[in-house]
């Protein structure tokens, strides 16, 4: 997009950003309803949320632009067109509100689950110990003082 552009080149081109982001967070939340995340899963994740990061950064970019063109010349009013654009903005950003809610769930959910895991496999680690342990394994535990 060039440097300078027209309100509703910009309206157009959010608006086609914001729509992309929606699709990737809703991809990502299909993401994160798996019951146990894999590496491969991992991997889709990740590159989901790399690519709503992109996202965003392009939105920031793009409404930086706007900003620096506005400043020499005096803000003209927006075309029913541009307002249209702006509506569907804010129904975007809801869903994308209420998709990051149920994102942040799911996400503290398997983070408990993975908490819960890593604690289960310390313990049997610590109770396996002793038998892996040569010095140990070779002493008895009790000692019988009867003879």
């Amino acid at each position: 997009m060039p440097v300078s552009c027209t309100q509703s080149e910009y309206s157009n081109a959010r608006l086609r950003l914001f729509r992309e982001m929606l699709a990737v967070t809703r991809d990502l939340d299909d993401a994160l309803t798996i019951e146990e995340v894999t590496s491969d899963n991992l991997r889709i994740i990740d590159s989901l949320v790399e690519a709503r990061e992109s996202l965003i950064a392009q939105i920031k970019e793009l409404d930086q632009r706007m900003r620096a063109g506005k400043d020499g010349e005096a803000s003209s009013s927006a075309s029913a067109e541009t307002a249209a654009d702006t509506d569907d903005i804010g129904d975007i950003v809801q869903e994308l509100m209420v998709l990051q809610e149920r994102i942040d769930k799911k996400l503290r959910q398997h983070r408990a689950r993975t908490l819960d895991r890593t604690k289960e496999i310390r313990k049997r680690r610590i109770s396996l110990s002793g038998y892996y342990n040569k010095y140990v394994a070779s002493q008895p535990r009790y000692i019988d003082a009867k003879k």
